[in-house]
């Protein structure tokens, strides 16, 4: 099975994870590219990395947010990838 294209690394109650999960999510609707989440809790080596940094947005490997995406940079970020 392939890695998903899209990830956002976060933690159980974290509320900024869950506003970028929701803005991502709506901005991939009608694409076919699912938004998938990584609990940082449940991997040491994720958990030491990000820590102090989540939510991290991840688009096909490769890190293009932290904390917080604006709408435009998150649009421009889909469309460098191909996806929208």
């Amino acid at each position: 099975m392939a890695d998903p294209r899209v990830v956002v690394y976060s933690k159980p109650g974290c509320h900024l994870c869950e506003d970028m999960h929701a803005q991502v999510q709506k901005a991939l609707h009608g694409t076919g590219v699912a938004v998938a989440e990584r609990d940082i809790s449940l991997d040491l080596d994720l958990f030491v990395r990000y820590q102090h940094d989540i939510p991290i947005l991840a688009i096909d490997g490769r890190e293009v947010a932290r904390h917080r995406i604006t709408e435009q940079a998150l649009t421009s970020a889909l469309r460098v990838a191909g996806i929208l």
